[in-house]
C-alpha cells in the first residue's frame, strides 16, 4: 500500500509501495486534489484535467482524454467558460477540515440542465444566465444532499433534483457556477450546511431455521419477485459456493432445500416469487430427485435445471461457466475449495457484479483462461491458496492482472474483501451485513441479498464481536445507517449486536 499527500505549492509527495509506479508523481503540479487507490493514484489538476500513475489493469489510470470534470474554484474564477457538453453542468463539495480551512473535496456531475428535449451549447449557457439558486436539505450522515436547483428555460420555471452522496460528518460547502447568456462570465455561488450523525437502524434478516432466513433474505431482496431461483443444499457448502455470482447473474436468490425435501416456507417464497426457472447447484447426492420434481411441480415440467460435477472443484468450474454464458464475465474470484468463510465474503461482490468464484486446483487456471477470463482476485492468504497457485495465476493472467485480499484468518480477510468491495468494487458501507464466521448458510443465502441492495458482509464469531470488524465498523461509522443481521440470536448474538451498537450509536 501507498500514502499521497497534496503539497501547499500544488505538488504531490508519495511514500509506500510502489511496484506499479503508483508513488511516480514527482513531476506532478498544479494540483489541487489527491486520491489513491490500492494500487494506482490519481490526481485533479486546478485547470479541470486528470492525471493518473499506477496500475492501469481495468483502464484506471486512462484519464488524458477527460473533459474537466469540475469546476475552478472561487480563487480561479475565470471568464470565456463554455459548457463541457450539451446540457451538462457540475456541482463541488468543498470539505472543511479539523483545523477550520476549507479544501477541495469532490465533483458531482455532470447534471443534464434540460430532460424534455435536446439542447445547445448557446441554449445552455442561456438558461444559466436565470440559474436562481440551489437549495439544501441536509440529512442523516450518507443519504446524500438533496441539492434542488431551478431553472428559468422558455420561459418557464423548471425544478430539478440531484442527490448528491455526502458521507462525511461535518460541515461542508457546495459551489455552483453559472453563465451569461453570452458564455462570457462565471459566476460563483456556494452555501455552507453541516452533516451530523444520524440514528442507525438495525434489521434482523432471520427466521426459525436456515431453510426460513434464506426465506426472509429473499424477500428483502427481491419484493417484487424474481423469474429465477437458484437451489443449494442447507446441509452442507461446497457446492453453493458459486452460486452468488449465478444468483446475481440470473436476477434471482438462492434458497435452501433439504436433501429430500423442499420445505414449506421455501415452496411458499418459489411461489411468492413467481419463479419459471430452477437451477439446482450439485449432484443427487446433494439434493436427490426428489426436490428436482418438487421444483418442477413449483416453477414447470422442464423448467429446472441441475449443474453438478464429479467434485466440488468440478461443480464451480460448470457453475463458473454458466455465470459466463450468461454475463460475460472477465474477472473471476479464486478461493480454496476446502473451507467456505472466504469465499462466502465474496459473495455481495459476486453477485452485484456477475464475477464467477473458482475453487482452486491444478487446472483452475487454464480453465478460467477457457471461459475468457483475464484477471483473477485471491480470497485469503497463502495458507488457503497457496504462493505456487498464485504464481500459476500470474503465468496465465500476467502479475499485474492478479490480484489478492487477505486477512490473518477468515474475520480479516472478510474485512479486506469487504473493504476491496467498496473501493474498487463499486458497493458501499451503508447496510452492511454481519455473518457468523462459523457456518455457511445464512451467509450463503445473505450474500445475494447484500449483492441485490450493493452493500457488504462482515464475519465475526457468534459469541463476540471481532475485533478487526470492531475496528472497521468504527472507522466507517459516519456513513453506515443501517446494520443487518443475517441469522438469529444464536448465529449473531444480543451481546454482538450490543458490541455493533455501543460502536455505531
Amino acid at each position: 500500500m501507498h500514502t499521497v499527500a497534496l503539497k501547499a505549492d500544488g505538488t504531490v509527495v508519495a511514500v509506500g509501495d510502489n511496484y506499479y509506479g503508483q508513488c511516480d508523481v514527482s513531476s506532478w503540479s498544479e494540483v489541487v486534489q489527491v486520491s489513491a487507490g490500492g494500487y494506482h493514484t490519481v490526481g485533479l489538476k486546478a485547470d479541470g484535467s486528470v492525471v493518473a500513475t499506477g496500475r492501469n489493469g481495468d483502464g484506471q489510470c486512462d484519464v488524458s482524454s477527460w473533459v474537466p470534470v469540475r469546476r475552478p474554484t472561487h480563487d480561479t474564477c475565470r471568464t470565456g467558460w463554455t459548457a463541457p457538453s450539451d446540457g451538462e453542468w457540475f456541482f463541488n463539495i468543498r470539505t472543511c477540515d479539523t483545523l477550520g480551512v476549507w479544501t477541495s473535496s469532490a465533483s458531482y456531475g455532470p447534471f443534464l440542465i434540460d430532460t424534455t428535449a435536446p439542447v445547445t451549447t448557446s441554449d445552455v449557457q442561456a438558461t444559466y444566465t436565470d440559474a436562481a439558486e440551489i437549495t439544501l436539505s441536509a440529512t442523516d450522515a450518507g443519504s446524500g444532499v438533496a441539492a434542488t436547483y431551478y431553472i428559468l428555460n422558455g420561459g418557464s420555471t423548471t425544478e430539478y433534483t440531484a442527490p448528491i452522496e455526502v458521507d462525511e460528518l461535518g460541515s461542508h460547502m457546495i459551489e455552483y457556477w453559472s453563465v451569461d447568456a453570452a458564455g462570457n462570465e462565471e459566476t460563483h455561488h456556494e452555501e455552507a450546511f453541516e452533516i451530523v450523525k444520524g440514528a442507525v437502524t438495525y434489521v434482523p434478516v432471520q427466521g426459525d431455521t436456515r431453510y426460513e432466513t434464506a426465506v426472509e433474505a429473499s424477500k428483502d431482496a427481491f419484493p417484487a419477485g424474481a423469474t429465477c431461483v437458484v437451489i443449494a443444499t442447507g446441509r452442507n457448502w461446497p457446492d453453493a459456493l458459486g452460486g452468488a455470482a449465478l444468483a446475481g447473474a440470473k436476477g434471482g436468490p438462492i434458497l435452501l432445500v433439504d436433501t429430500d425435501a423442499v420445505p414449506a416456507a421455501v415452496a411458499a417464497e418459489v411461489v411468492r416469487l413467481g419463479a419459471t426457472e430452477a437451477i439446482i447447484l450439485g449432484g443427487e447426492v446433494a439434493l436427490g430427485p426428489d426436490v428436482f420434481d418438487a421444483l418442477e411441480g413449483l416453477v414447470g415440467e422442464g423448467k429446472v435445471t441441475r449443474i453438478g460435477g464429479d467434485n466440488r472443484f468440478e461443480t464451480a468450474r460448470m457453475v463458473a461457466d454458466a455465470v459466463v454464458a450468461i454475463n460475460g464475465a472477465t474477472k473471476g474470484f479464486v478461493a480454496t475449495g476446502a473451507n467456505f468463510p472466504d469465499a462466502l465474503a465474496a459473495a455481495p461482490i459476486s453477485a452485484a457484479n456477475g464475477w464467477p468464484i473458482y475453487l482452486y486446483e491444478s487446472g483452475t487456471p487454464a480453465a478460467m483462461k477457457a471461459d475468457g477470463m483475464t484477471d483473477a482476485v485471491i480470497l485469503g492468504g497463502t495458507e488457503v491458496v497457496s504462493a505456487s497457485a498464485e504464481t500459476a495465476l500470474d503465468t496465465a493472467f500476467g502479475a499485474s492482472r492478479v490480484d489478492r485480499r487477505w486477512g490473518e484468518n477468515r474475520y480479516k480477510t472478510a474485512v479486506a474483501v469487504a473493504s476491496y468491495g467498496c473501493d474498487s468494487c463499486g458497493l458501499h458501507w451503508d447496510g452492511v451485513a454481519l455473518a457468523t464466521g462459523t457456518n455457511f448458510p445464512d451467509a450463503l443465502s445473505g450474500g445475494v441479498l447484500q449483492g441485490v441492495s450493493g452493500s457488504v458482509m462482515l464475519l465475526t464469531p457468534s459469541t463476540s464481536l471481532d475485533p478487526n470488524v470492531a475496528a472497521k465498523l468504527t472507522a466507517e461509522a459516519g456513513c453506515i445507517r443501517e446494520v443487518r443481521y443475517l441469522g438469529g440470536l444464536g448465529a449473531i448474538s444480543q451481546a454482538v449486536r450490543n458490541a455493533v451498537a455501543v460502536i455505531l450509536d
